[in-house]
């Protein structure tokens, strides 16, 4: 009668201004004030901010308390289960501050060792679910404390949700605690375990929990592959990842995408994308699985840089054919692809592609589409498309000033750097070293010295690509003796010259037939452990 009367009363009977009303909340109070009158014969201080708790969580907490309170009349010891539920609800509700006042309220209602009495448990568990890692943390130790044993799955749940938070370091004090108690611990937890240590980029700790899953002669799961070999490939071992994706096979163990998708993405991070996109064709033959458009975006991605544009204009379309919906990272990773040869036409018809679709750029597929313009020289586009990107980062200027600076228009990419006081961006050094290029296609090194003081103004360090660039600047204008103080200052900030610096002094100074200057640079790149070319 209750929940029928709360749902006829609609939300502005149930809720006025974030609060419950009137007609509500009386029932709600005696609900709660019977159950732990019932559960520990007398008022726990804990009980009113509790009430305050699931008021704001919303009415499902009614149904939950009334239930708890039905078993605790009948005398069955199912009431924990409704409680559980309640504070399920809060924690669900991220109320969970108000739900460690209600469980502090009934903890003292049941005491005693076991884990299956104690009202922490649900709490623990509802919190780590929605990875609250520090509240389910605490609630841990808490019962710790309290000589609770918490149990394997409570403690498996701690582990996954500082996994989770890249909290590697109490995930392994958790696990640790386990050793102590003689417990051992299960797959899932040592799945957590080679997920943390991949998180943060030891991948031979993960390796070593992969190990000790086979000693104790447990099976690894799908998950466990699939964990272990995105660690391993953090640490560019692709044959490793290809030594446990035949392992599986072995296991009979079925691969999924997630293990395809994983397994191609260490092949492009090791710039092996004919392998890469060898595992994704194998999966292809005969429908041996159904891939989807993660995997695809993967193997996408894996045709950057690799001259494959072609293959990725294949795939997309492959894509299409399987009844897939392509998304904003699908046309990112192909624009992407295709910027790198400069293919910008290809570039603008995949972002019409996507604009028809009535998707929306992301801001990676903006930049792409401006380098790709830069790189087969249109600026002119690059330049148009930059006025209508609705939020460009540093990254897009320095793109845009790049494609001026590959068509020698250093007017424009001056306006650019200028511009960039107007968004409220800082430069950066890749900012100060494109703009310094495309001063150089005009051999206007006395504008490499202007940004080369504004860095020191604004304490950006220069560093050696951006000397070399400045002393490029005076290749065409013949203008030694500045390329010599440039490098006279490198030595100053102790920036040690590379060989294409000193290189291009040494071209500077034969032209201008200054034979004295080029022998001494000579001598000075041997007894640097330089050598020219």
């Amino acid at each position: 009668r209750r929940r029928a009367s709360a749902e006829r009363s609609g939300p502005r009977g149930a809720r006025d201004g974030g609060r419950i009303s009137a007609s509500a909340e009386r029932p709600a109070h005696r609900v709660v004030s019977g159950l732990l009158r019932m559960a520990g014969g007398r008022r726990l201080p804990g009980w009113q901010p509790a009430l305050c708790s699931l008021r704001q969580a919303g009415l499902a907490w009614q149904e939950a308390l009334a239930e708890a309170a039905s078993s605790l009349r009948r005398g069955e010891p199912a009431w924990q289960q409704g409680l559980t539920k309640a504070l399920g609800v809060c924690v669900r509700a991220r109320q969970w501050q108000r739900s460690l006042a209600l469980f502090a309220g009934l903890r003292g209602t049941r005491p005693g060792p076991d884990a299956a009495d104690d009202p922490s448990g649900g709490l623990l568990l509802a919190c780590a679910a929605e990875r609250l890692w520090e509240q389910s943390l605490a609630l841990l130790r808490e019962a710790s404390s309290r000589g609770v044993d918490s149990g394997i799955v409570p403690c498996g749940a701690v582990i996954d949700a500082c996994a989770k938070a890249q909290q590697w370091r109490l995930a392994s004090r958790v696990f640790c605690t386990l050793g102590e108690r003689s417990v051992v611990p299960s797959v899932v937890i040592y799945n957590s375990m080679i997920d943390a240590h991949a998180k943060a980029q030891s991948w031979r700790k993960a390796l070593t929990y992969f190990s000790e899953i086979l000693g104790r002669g447990m099976e690894p799961s799908v998950i466990t592959y699939n964990s272990t070999i995105g660690a391993v490939g953090l640490g560019r071992e692709w044959e490793r990842s290809l030594a446990l994706l035949a392992e599986m096979a072995g296991r009979r163990i079925n691969a999924s995408v997630v293990t395809v998708s994983t397994a191609m993405s260490v092949l492009q991070r090791s710039q092996h994308t004919r392998r890469a996109l060898g595992l994704l064709a194998e999966c292809r033959e005969g429908g041996r699985l159904a891939l989807d458009v993660v995997a695809y975006n993967t193997a996408i991605s894996a045709c950057k840089g690799a001259g494959e544009w072609q293959q990725d204009l294949g795939l997309l379309e492959d894509l299409r054919r399987g009844g897939l919906a392509p998304e904003v990272t699908t046309y990112s990773a192909a624009i992407s692809a295709c910027a790198e040869d400069g293919h910008w036409v290809a570039a603008l018809a995949l972002l019409q592609s996507l604009c028809e679709l009535k998707l929306h750029p992301d801001v990676i597929a903006c930049n792409a589409v401006i380098s790709a313009c830069g790189k087969g020289w249109q600026w002119e586009k690059a330049l148009l498309f930059l006025v209508h990107v609705d939020a460009p980062t540093v990254i897009t200027v320095n793109t845009a000033i790049n494609a001026c600076a590959i068509s020698g228009r250093w007017t424009h990419a001056l306006s650019l750097f200028d511009r960039m006081a107007e968004l409220h961006m800082e430069p950066s050094v890749i900012t100060y070293g494109a703009t310094m290029r495309a001063c150089g296609a005009a051999s206007r090194w006395d504008l490499a010295g202007h940004l080369l003081g504004l860095m020191r103004e604004r304490s950006c360090r220069a560093n050696v690509i951006i000397y070399a660039t400045a002393i490029g600047t005076c290749e065409g204008g013949r203008q030694w003796e500045r390329a010599l103080d440039f490098l006279a200052e490198m030595r100053r900030v102790q920036v040690l010259p590379d060989v294409a610096a000193c290189n291009t002094l040494i071209g500077i100074c034969e032209r201008t037939r200054c034979r004295d200057r080029t022998r001494r640079l000579l001598e000075d790149m041997r007894s640097s452990g330089l050598g020219a070319s």
